[in-house]
């Protein structure tokens, strides 16, 4: 009982600083019960560690439950399923082969983040623990190394510090130090928060930043519910257009309207177009917005960013890469036409979404004078994928737009967590354009530079700034994710094999001894067939 006390301890813990900004420092004691719960447990590891994760998905992503309680349901357990496989396989690792805790914990928690961004519906990076530390951009910098899932093992390396280092004390006061067991995890914590903070501190110092282009944004907080009427489409418009006529008198290189801004298939329009195009040719500057992209009557449509240059020509379009399921495409059910027009006519009248859209396929690089910008529109930013690949096409800076307006403050700061990440990755500045937040400017480094507060009806301008330092390779990242994937499975495999092979010897003896009683022998017929020899005699 008291093993499953400090499992759920722990996922209570660990989901307290994605609820709360001031309880970030529950972390380290959130993966000590995840340590101690390994440490004194060998049977129903995956349900311990099941209920842990369900707990902290379930209290963590509170958010979700605004827009559904099943699917807030579903998620947690879902996702729950990662934690169990965490404490499964660190446990009997641990337990079996005798790997010191503070040495697999690090390596497991490593895996479960990563997996979600290959093994699951859609790539994940939500709730990853990293992500907590994305205020403290010195020690965010090793993120390009190994990805969010490195920030992880580093907290655990410390976490393991603490904890093995205290229990040693408990145990055996000031002589525990004379153990090997006892300060090699410490010295490991130690030498980790160096390595990370004196990383940080080299990268962050040969950053040469140089002024790139001059944006502004455009966050009109129109309330969700006003916003989704189809009757209330053209004066989102009227309000977004008014708001931006101020340009007039400060002239930019860019100016941002959100995701969805325009509700309406803006390659079919007529008017639309005509009223944007007057409108860029006052402010004298290109415009990027969102709306509905047409992909033709037999494909569905696409969300996606529109580019107005300054002249009010259209001359460009991206569309999302990273469709959320059930909320922009129905897994499954879009292979079968009848069921997913139901499905698809019924959340399009109740929560005021099209579930089923065309991801984009093409580069979403869009080209105005000299500048080469990255769009992505909403989870885009959220995961590594679409980043790189708008690095790989040569994109100078990246623009995010995104509809949060359904959520709370919590899912907000989550979100852009996350794309402080992408900066850092891509080394790439980029601009976040939103409803109600966040709305700002993030640097190469993945600083906040600028921002609106939440639901702040204002323009954000300010400049991103561009920075020649040297970028990591995707590559290096994903080699470490396949490096630390292929030890740990070797290592499970290794914990089965004697297993395995004494269930293949006790199999065949049993056979072999089954042969050997019977009352007939390995030539003679069986019951009911009788050896034609024996009528002979």
């Amino acid at each position: 009982m008291t093993s499953w006390l400090w499992w759920v301890t722990g996922g209570i813990l660990l989901a307290l600083p994605f609820m709360f900004d001031a309880m970030v420092w529950t972390v380290i004691p959130g993966l000590m019960a995840w340590l101690h719960g390994i440490e004194t447990s060998r049977v129903g590891m995956f349900c311990k560690g099941y209920l842990s994760g369900f707990i902290f998905v379930y209290l963590s992503l509170w958010w979700l439950f605004q827009l559904s309680i099943v699917i807030h349901l579903i998620t947690a357990a879902f996702f729950a399923l990662y934690v169990g496989i965490l404490a499964s396989v660190t446990g009997r690792i641990h337990h079996q082969l005798n790997v010191p805790g503070w040495l697999i914990a690090p390596a497991g928690i490593y895996l479960m983040e990563f997996l979600p961004e290959y093994v699951t519906l859609f790539p994940v990076t939500w709730l990853h623990f990293g992500h907590l530390l994305w205020q403290w951009p010195q020690a965010m910098q090793i993120a390009e190394l190994g990805g969010v899932s490195l920030l992880t093992a580093v907290l655990m390396v410390v976490a393991s510090g603490f904890y093995y280092g205290g229990r040693a004390l408990v145990q055996n006061r000031i002589a525990a130090f004379r153990y090997r067991a006892t300060w090699i995890p410490v010295l490991a914590a130690l030498s980790a928060v160096l390595l990370t903070l004196g990383y940080g501190h080299g990268r962050l110092i040969r950053l040469d930043l140089q002024p790139l282009l001059r944006v502004a944004v455009v966050q009109a907080n129109i309330p969700q519910a006003l916003r989704t009427h189809d009757e209330n489409a053209t004066a989102v418009i009227t309000e977004h257009a008014e708001m931006t006529l101020a340009l007039r008198d400060q002239p930019v290189d860019l100016a941002l309207w959100p995701e969805s801004s325009v509700r309406y298939f803006l390659e079919r329009s007529e008017n639309i177009p005509l009223y944007l195009g007057h409108l860029t040719r006052e402010i004298r500057s290109p415009l990027l917005l969102g709306a509905i992209g047409f992909n033709g009557n037999q494909t569905p449509p696409s969300n996606s960013a529109f580019l107005i240059d300054a002249s009010g020509q259209l001359v460009g379009r991206a569309d999302k890469m990273v469709l959320v399921p059930f909320a922009e495409r129905l897994p499954l059910i879009e292979h079968f036409p009848l069921l997913r027009d139901k499905v698809s006519g019924l959340l399009s009248q109740t929560m005021r979404f099209r579930p089923h859209l065309t991801a984009g396929s093409e580069s979403g690089v869009l080209v105005f004078g000299e500048h080469r910008i990255g769009v992505m529109i909403c989870y885009d930013d959220a995961v590594p994928g679409p980043s790189a690949a708008l690095l790989k096409q040569g994109a100078q800076a990246l623009a995010t737009l995104s509809n949060e307006a359904w959520f709370a403050d919590r899912e907000l700061t989550q979100h852009v967590a996350m794309a402080t990440l992408r900066c850092i990755e891509t080394r790439l500045p980029m601009v976040r354009a939103t409803h109600t937040g966040e709305t700002c400017i993030i640097d190469p480094a993945g600083r906040i530079t600028k921002r609106l507060e939440h639901n702040q009806r204002d323009i954000l301008i300010g400049t991103l700034h561009k920075t020649d330092t040297y970028r990591v390779p995707a590559w290096i990242r994903l080699s470490m994710h396949c490096g630390v994937s292929l030890i740990t499975l070797i290592a499970f495999i290794i914990c089965y094999w004697p297993r395995a092979v004494t269930v293949i010897s006790q199999s065949r003896l049993l056979r072999r001894d089954s042969s050997a009683s019977a009352p007939w022998g390995e030539d003679s017929g069986r019951p009911g067939h009788s050896d034609s020899r024996s009528h002979k005699s």
